[in-house]
């Protein structure tokens, strides 16, 4: 095997990141870490805050390979049992931080970052196991332990909405799926969704008003950030919460009625799937990834809009980037070499 491998470089962080093609060595795994070959890694919003220097807390050192989950086989164990019981098995894998990420031909990450994958599950279906489908877990445990009888989703037309559709079908929830377009409106029926609201309509503000307060929807998942915020809050019922889990409008919360805040008794928290996951016990942790393995490919379904070799990852961040809600973009290592 060559010394060397392709990989994807992020040398700089700035509004409009370029991710060069570079040859670099290929990482030598450490104890209780795993060499992994990669077949297939998504590109996710979070890898498109990451690449602009925007999310969470993380200070990465640059250059470094991006990209935060993937699928692949793992080829050598740098030592430690459980890096040996996945020796030559296909695995879903994350990012280990600090050790670089999924877009390139090899891996170094933590054997603990590592999924076995079920022999019908696809190395593109494996590549997608992190990300949304354990956020779609998260969200169905926040919404049973706060008791809540029905919620909100905003940018209900993504892969994650899609998963959330589905399975509040699957469990008969009513959750309120807002979209920006008519066409997802469509999209979002033609899944079994029963209630869909399009925010580009004069009439959005009412229908969302009367309709949380018709299902008494108290919790809300916010994925935009912005005065879309403000609004959910304004418009549920007392009580309510608000959960900001992403920033897709790269902008600051605003129309916040502080009246809500103080006299309703209406909350605005962050939610994020890395300190969720860590708030779990091991028991919490096995759970949360065999609800995963177990309905990846059906309930936690991804779909794809396209593919592109290594050499191609900025044209898909671009693409991805334009369109988010019309499927994942997978970056696939092998591919064209």
């Amino acid at each position: 095997m060559s010394k060397l491998m392709k990989a994807a470089i992020l040398e700089s962080i700035s509004e409009n990141p370029q991710v060069a093609i570079r040859e670099v060595p290929i990482p030598t795994p450490g104890p209780g870490e795993v060499l992994i070959r990669m077949e297939a890694a998504p590109i996710n919003p979070s890898d498109l805050l990451f690449i602009r220097g925007l999310y969470g807390n993380s200070n990465p050192v640059l250059p470094i390979v991006p990209g935060f989950e993937g699928s692949g086989i793992v080829i050598q164990n740098g030592g430690g049992f459980i890096g040996w019981t996945l020796l030559g098995k296909r695995v879903a894998c994350a990012m280990t931080p600090k050790m670089g990420g999924t877009w390139a031909e090899y891996m170094v990450t933590s054997a603990k970052h590592c999924v076995k994958l079920n022999d019908q599950i696809t190395f593109d279906q494996g590549a997608c196991f992190f990300v949304n489908p354990m956020t779609a877990v998260m969200f169905a445990d926040v919404i049973y332990q706060g008791k809540h009888k029905a919620a909100i989703h905003t940018a209900a037309a993504s892969q994650l909405g899609k998963m959330m559709v589905r399975w509040s079908v699957e469990n008969n929830y009513p959750i309120i799926n807002i979209v920006r377009r008519q066409e997802q409106v469509e999209t979002l029926k033609n899944l079994g969704a029963k209630f869909v609201l399009n925010s580009s309509e004069p009439t959005f503000e009412e229908e969302l008003r009367a309709l949380a307060k018709e299902l008494n929807a108290t919790i809300a998942f916010d994925a935009i950030g912005g005065n879309i915020t403000g609004t959910l809050l304004n418009l549920m019922p007392e009580t309510s919460i608000v959960y900001l889990y992403g920033a897709l409008s790269l902008e600051a919360c605003g129309n916040i009625n502080p009246v809500g805040l103080i006299c309703e008794k209406k909350k605005l928290e962050g939610l994020w799937l890395t300190d969720w996951l860590q708030s779990k016990n091991i028991f919490g942790a096995i759970n949360t990834v065999r609800k995963v393995q177990n309905s990846l490919g059906e309930l936690y379904r991804t779909d794809f809009a396209g593919e592109y070799p290594l050499e191609g990852v900025q044209e898909a961040i671009q693409r991805y980037s334009n369109n988010m809600s019309a499927g994942k973009i997978l970056i696939k290592p092998s591919k064209g070499s």
